[in-house]
């Protein structure tokens, strides 16, 4: 038997799909949400689809330049997919907008 959510008894990989719908359906109500396209790429970070996640965390700050977790995400992808130089940049970034976030300089 498949894992699921426990909350929703959702099976775990159509979990993502349903989260995902939510956060679409979010973006048709209010276009200009950055956290809705972070959260999608944080779904599709966790889910693998690496080139999905960072378009998302791209979306996200487009529209708000300072979503410091986006840069971090985005360099935390980016790291993944073994692109070293173009993560520092995400992360200098990140830190520049907020020298004291410890997540970043982890």
């Amino acid at each position: 038997m498949p894992l699921q959510c426990t909350i929703c008894r959702v099976p775990q990989g159509r979990l993502w799909v349903v989260t995902i719908d939510s956060f679409k359906r979010a973006i048709k109500l209010k276009p200009d949400d950055a956290s809705s396209y972070f959260n999608i790429g944080n779904v599709q970070k966790e889910t693998g689809a690496l080139d999905a996640a960072i378009a998302n965390y791209d979306s996200a700050l487009k529209i708000k330049p300072d979503h410091v977790a986006a840069l971090r995400n985005k360099g935390n992808v980016l790291q993944d997919k073994g692109d070293a130089r173009a993560a520092i940049a995400s992360y200098k970034s990140a830190i520049e907008i907020e020298p004291k976030h410890a997540l970043t300089h982890y």
